[in-house]
């Protein structure tokens, strides 16, 4: 087991306290879950925390003189989309002993898959003592990760339950149902798509009940990656869409799955997804497996 050693001194564990980050629901604060099921790239995900520091302690444990400063640096990453953010550098007051209120919004046009929030006690100002001190702005003294699993594609999208047995009888032993409508690039993007689930199904019945089983997850992941297929398909066959640039404000259908194939791809030109599609239909596919973790 391989332990990383900080080239400098570093407070002990008594100089910081921090219980974790808080997603913010109307007037309550839950604890971020290890999935938020209803998320899409227009969610506002507004974060708050409480940190306890010793400021003076911490900069004696570690060595720097007084005229030095701390900050509080949280920054939120993604590898799905490759992007990382900076979210709030909050300043530390010399001489600070309590506790230290963290507010921050996730951009959700930036991220997809999972999200790690980070947050860090960080020099600002640099005043060593002796060798052994942290000697250059941004030094990390400390660190805290939390990462949250953004529900797929397939949950950014308008979902219904209805029993195909009733509703589909030619389809009652379907598990699901994806209408997209691209006629009009220009209607309302979310008015003209959506996941319809078999109620009738009991698998289907566990993943609405919010089970946890290695069944039910499998469930979940080929539903985004029917959904991702169905986007993606659509997106490509829309000129309106291959000729357009990203704007995540735009709540067309043209501009949501313009969106929706920039978070699938972030790195991958459109031009190389629209020629692939139409030639290797193949190769297309493995890459919707791959991206959205089938197998993972």
């Amino acid at each position: 087991m391989k332990v990383k050693v900080p080239p400098f001194l570093v407070p002990t564990s008594e100089s910081i306290s921090f219980d974790g980050w808080y997603q913010q629901l109307g007037d309550d604060n839950v604890p971020l879950p290890e999935e938020l099921e209803h998320w899409d790239y227009q969610t506002r995900l507004i974060l708050s925390a409480f940190i306890t520091l010793d400021e003076a302690q911490i900069l004696s444990e570690v060595h720097l003189g007084p005229g030095s400063r701390l900050g509080v640096l949280v920054t939120a990453s993604s590898e799905a989309t490759s992007t990382e953010s900076v979210l709030a550098l909050v300043d530390v007051p010399a001489g600070w002993n309590d506790v230290r209120a963290l507010t921050v919004e996730v951009p959700g046009q930036h991220f997809a898959r999972r999200l790690a929030v980070t947050t860090q006690v960080v020099v600002t100002v640099a005043e060593p003592t002796d060798g052994l001190a942290p000697s250059k702005q941004g030094s990390i003294l400390w660190t805290a990760t939390q990462k949250t699993y953004l529900q797929g594609i397939g949950a950014q999208f308008p979902t219904y339950a209805e029993d195909f047995s009733v509703t589909r009888p030619k389809l009652d032993h379907a598990g699901w149902f994806i209408h997209v409508d691209a006629t009009d690039p220009h209607a309302l993007f979310l008015s003209n798509i959506k996941v319809v689930l078999n109620s009738g199904r009991p698998e289907i019945q566990r993943l609405l009940s919010g089970a946890k089983d290695a069944a039910t997850a499998q469930i979940q992941r080929m539903i985004d990656v029917d959904v991702s297929r169905r986007i993606a398909s659509a997106g490509l066959s829309m000129p309106e869409v291959l000729d357009g640039d990203t704007d995540f404000d735009d709540l067309s259908v043209a501009g949501g799955l313009r969106a929706s194939l920039a978070l699938l791809w972030p790195d991958v030109p459109v031009e190389l997804l629209a020629h692939e599609f139409a030639n290797d239909t193949g190769a297309f596919e493995a890459r919707i497996q791959q991206n959205r973790g089938l197998f993972n």
